[in-house]
């Protein structure tokens, strides 16, 4: 037999240090002592927490963005990844009537008012990712209706659901503040937040009106909204000098709430 040894198994010496050292100081092993190094910390990975989805609301959508070969412009692209971006800290349920107003602006930055096809789109790209939107058609008034589903009853319509746009099919028109349920979100901002909410599209909607009564009639009823004691008032307590519900719109108000059924 050859004198030389065969090298010690893999993970030997022992762990213990004390092991080690009495087996090495009694001649009983050739291998240096093994130092313990220090334990590993676990690294945070750093990814959030995991975005809990309600069921939709309403069923799938046949609308399939990949196939629809309309062309659709840069901001409209963009518009879709911001929204998958939105998705990664957001449930589909979370989406507000406001937030959909936004995005639905944000087709066409400059203007605020997207084509209707584009608006349309968006929409039922929205649905096919998960959110609870839909369209209703006005054929009386050669427009279109679109809402977020109110997860809370199966009924549907202005009634029941948030409805955060309308426009005219053929003109490509869009009625200033004609979505009552995105006008009275922003009510319970007050009225300075509510203009800011606004922001740059203040300047199109006075232009759109001519400043005319209309506008003042909207921001009467915000203010009524805002301040219960600015005056005497025959309607509910806590909404001013109306005189009217918070579901009702203000007089001469043109919207889908006063003109589209359900």
């Amino acid at each position: 037999m050859s004198g030389s040894q065969p090298p010690p198994p893999a993970g030997f010496p022992p762990v213990n240090p004390r092991v080690a050292q009495y087996l090495q100081t009694s001649g009983r092993m050739d291998t240096p002592l093994s130092r313990p190094g220090n334990p590993t910390v676990p690294v945070a990975t750093g990814r959030p927490s995991p975005i809990v989805n309600l069921a939709p609301v309403l069923g799938k959508t046949p609308y399939s963005d990949a196939k629809d070969k309309n062309p659709k412009p840069d901001e409209y692209i963009r518009l879709q990844r911001n929204i998958l971006q939105w998705l990664d800290t957001h449930a589909t349920d979370q989406l507000s009537s406001r937030q959909a107003h936004r995005w639905t602006e944000q087709i066409d930055p400059d203007s605020g008012v997207p084509c209707p096809k584009l608006a349309l789109s968006l929409c039922y790209y929205m649905r096919e990712i998960g959110f609870s939107t839909y369209c209703r058609m006005v054929p009386e008034k050669n427009s279109f209706v679109l809402y977020v589903a109110n997860p809370n009853t199966d009924a549907r319509g202005t009634l029941h659901d948030d409805c955060y746009w309308e426009q005219n099919f053929k003109t490509g028109e869009v009625p200033p503040l004609s979505n009552f349920g995105f006008a009275m979100e922003l009510s319970t901002m007050g009225v300075a937040d509510a203009i800011e909410e606004i922001g740059g599209g203040i300047a199109r909607l006075t232009t759109r009106l001519g400043f005319d009564s209309g506008m003042q009639r909207v921001i009467q009823h915000i203010s009524g909204l805002r301040a219960p004691t600015s005056g005497p008032s025959s309607g509910p307590a806590g909404h001013g000098n109306t005189g009217q519900s918070p579901l009702v719109p203000p007089a001469g108000f043109a919207g889908p709430a006063a003109s589209t059924s359900a």
